[in-house]
C-alpha cells in the first residue's frame, strides 16, 4: 500500500471516529453516560467497524418511525 492510500484510509477512519463521537455526545441524548463512554471507546479503537455498528444498532434504534416515512 502506498502512502497516498494509507493517508486516505486514515482520514476516512478519523472522520468515522469523529462522527460517532459527535453523534453519541451531542445528538443522542437518550444514551446513559456509560453507553456514551463505551461507544466513544469503540469509535476510537474500531473506527470503521465502530461507525458501522453504531449506525446499524443505535441510529436505527432511535428512529423507528423514519422507516415508515420512506414508504
Amino acid at each position: 500500500m502506498d502512502m497516498t492510500t494509507m493517508g486516505i484510509m486514515g482520514s476516512v477512519q478519523l472522520i468515522c471516529a469523529i462522527w460517532v463521537i459527535y453523534e453519541v455526545w451531542a445528538v443522542n441524548r437518550s444514551l446513559s453516560t456509560g453507553g456514551k463512554i463505551l461507544w466513544t471507546i469503540v469509535a476510537l479503537f474500531f473506527n470503521l467497524l465502530g461507525a458501522a455498528a453504531y449506525y446499524f444498532i443505535e441510529k436505527n434504534k432511535r428512529s423507528p418511525e423514519a422507516s415508515d416515512t420512506l414508504v
